[in-house]
Protein backbone atom coordinates (compact mmCIF):
# COMPACT_ATOMS: atom_id res chain seq x y z
CA UNK A 1 0.00 0.00 0.00
CA UNK A 2 2.85 2.41 0.69
CA UNK A 3 4.25 2.28 -2.83
CA UNK A 4 7.83 1.56 -3.75
CA UNK A 5 10.55 3.20 -5.80
CA UNK A 6 10.19 1.94 -9.35
CA UNK A 7 6.58 0.76 -8.88
CA UNK A 8 3.98 1.80 -11.47
CA UNK A 9 0.64 0.11 -10.74
CA UNK A 10 -2.08 0.90 -13.24
CA UNK A 11 -5.63 0.06 -14.26
CA UNK A 12 -6.39 0.81 -17.91
CA UNK A 13 -8.65 -0.19 -20.72
CA UNK A 14 -7.76 -0.86 -24.34
CA UNK A 15 -10.02 -1.56 -27.31
CA UNK A 16 -10.77 -5.14 -28.25
CA UNK A 17 -8.91 -4.72 -31.52
CA UNK A 18 -5.13 -4.40 -31.46
CA UNK A 19 -4.84 -0.98 -33.10
CA UNK A 20 -3.19 1.19 -30.45
CA UNK A 21 -2.91 4.17 -30.46
CA UNK A 22 -5.74 4.71 -32.97
CA UNK A 23 -8.13 2.67 -30.84
CA UNK A 24 -7.22 4.65 -27.75
CA UNK A 25 -6.53 3.89 -24.12
CA UNK A 26 -8.30 4.93 -20.94
CA UNK A 27 -6.08 5.13 -17.87
CA UNK A 28 -8.43 4.71 -14.93
CA UNK A 29 -5.51 4.90 -12.49
CA UNK A 30 -1.73 5.10 -12.65
CA UNK A 31 0.48 5.69 -9.62
CA UNK A 32 4.20 6.29 -9.68
CA UNK A 33 6.54 5.30 -6.85
CA UNK A 34 5.45 6.69 -3.45
CA UNK A 35 3.37 9.59 -4.75
CA UNK A 36 0.18 10.55 -2.97
CA UNK A 37 -1.60 11.22 -6.28
CA UNK A 38 -2.98 9.03 -9.03
CA UNK A 39 -3.06 9.92 -12.72
CA UNK A 40 -6.12 9.50 -14.94
CA UNK A 41 -5.68 9.98 -18.70
CA UNK A 42 -7.39 9.53 -22.06
CA UNK A 43 -5.18 8.60 -25.03
CA UNK A 44 -6.74 8.69 -28.50
CA UNK A 45 -5.73 9.25 -32.09
CA UNK A 46 -6.66 12.89 -31.44
CA UNK A 47 -4.41 13.26 -28.37
CA UNK A 48 -1.58 10.83 -29.09
CA UNK A 49 -1.08 10.89 -32.87
CA UNK A 50 -2.25 14.44 -33.64
CA UNK A 51 -0.84 15.85 -30.38
CA UNK A 52 -4.04 17.75 -29.61
CA UNK A 53 -3.94 17.17 -25.86
CA UNK A 54 -4.04 20.68 -24.39
CA UNK A 55 -7.63 21.69 -25.11
CA UNK A 56 -9.54 19.87 -23.92
CA UNK A 57 -7.10 18.53 -21.37
CA UNK A 58 -6.78 14.78 -21.62
CA UNK A 59 -5.83 13.98 -18.04
CA UNK A 60 -5.75 14.97 -14.42
CA UNK A 61 -4.45 13.88 -11.05
CA UNK A 62 -6.22 13.36 -7.76
CA UNK A 63 -5.13 12.85 -4.19
CA UNK A 64 -5.12 9.32 -2.82
CA UNK A 65 -4.74 7.91 0.66
CA UNK A 66 -1.39 6.10 0.53
CA UNK A 67 -2.25 4.07 3.63
CA UNK A 68 -5.71 2.81 2.71
CA UNK A 69 -7.84 1.60 -0.16
CA UNK A 70 -8.88 4.04 -2.87
CA UNK A 71 -11.81 3.90 -5.26
CA UNK A 72 -11.32 4.86 -8.92
CA UNK A 73 -14.17 5.33 -11.36
CA UNK A 74 -14.91 6.32 -14.94
CA UNK A 75 -18.47 7.08 -15.99
CA UNK A 76 -19.35 6.70 -19.66
CA UNK A 77 -21.87 9.25 -20.90
CA UNK A 78 -23.10 9.71 -24.47
CA UNK A 79 -20.98 12.86 -24.83
CA UNK A 80 -18.09 12.37 -22.37
CA UNK A 81 -16.08 10.33 -19.89
CA UNK A 82 -16.09 11.53 -16.26
CA UNK A 83 -13.26 10.47 -13.94
CA UNK A 84 -13.35 10.17 -10.14
CA UNK A 85 -11.01 9.26 -7.28
CA UNK A 86 -12.63 8.49 -3.91
CA UNK A 87 -15.89 10.09 -5.10
CA UNK A 88 -14.09 13.34 -6.03
CA UNK A 89 -14.49 14.40 -9.66
CA UNK A 90 -11.04 14.80 -11.25
CA UNK A 91 -11.98 15.73 -14.83
CA UNK A 92 -14.33 15.16 -17.74
CA UNK A 93 -13.16 14.40 -21.25
CA UNK A 94 -15.68 15.30 -23.99
CA UNK A 95 -16.49 13.24 -27.08
CA UNK A 96 -14.49 14.73 -29.95
CA UNK A 97 -15.44 14.40 -33.56
CA UNK A 98 -12.83 15.61 -36.01
CA UNK A 99 -11.86 15.30 -39.64
CA UNK A 100 -8.15 15.72 -38.76
CA UNK A 101 -6.08 13.09 -40.52
CA UNK A 102 -3.19 11.38 -38.76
Amino acid sequence: MHGATGAWPAIWMLPELDNWPDGGEIDIMERLNNEDIAYQTVHTHYTYVLGLDKEPKNGATGLINKNDYNVYAVELHWDSLSFYINDEHSFTYPRIETTEAG
